[in-house]
């Protein structure tokens, strides 16, 4: 699952901070094969860390079917649907393989205990 971290700076005058926002308009498919696709690189989550800056985090799905700049069109329409002013983006970071593939046997034989007793 490729999923991206966005730093942008954001206003939305009824935003507030150290809340999260679900953006349910985006969230897409629940069964959905391309996360990236299913979603159109537009931001599901996002998130005002501090009441003295407009920096706000948001989060996206990637992947290949998207083309460069898509997560930035699609962030800046959604801004601009609630009402706000996107001040570009700072940052984005993509996290490849984000989310650990396990199948259930792995669950049942404790593969995540392990893995976390290596860190």
């Amino acid at each position: 699952l490729n999923y991206h971290t966005l730093a942008s700076h954001i206003e939305i005058p009824w935003v507030k901070p150290a809340s999260v926002y679900y953006l349910g308009g985006h969230q897409g498919e629940r069964d959905a094969v391309d996360a990236g696709a299913a979603t159109g690189g537009c931001p599901t989550i996002l998130f005002r860390p501090y009441a003295a800056s407009n920096l706000t985090i948001t989060w996206a799905y990637g992947g290949a079917s998207l083309a460069p700049g898509t997560m930035e069109a699609c962030l800046r329409r959604t801004v601009s649907s609630l009402g706000g002013r996107f001040g570009g983006v700072l940052l984005q970071q993509e996290w490849p393989d984000y989310f650990p593939h396990l199948a259930s046997s792995d669950l049942a034989s404790q593969v995540p205990r392990r893995l976390d007793a290596l860190q």
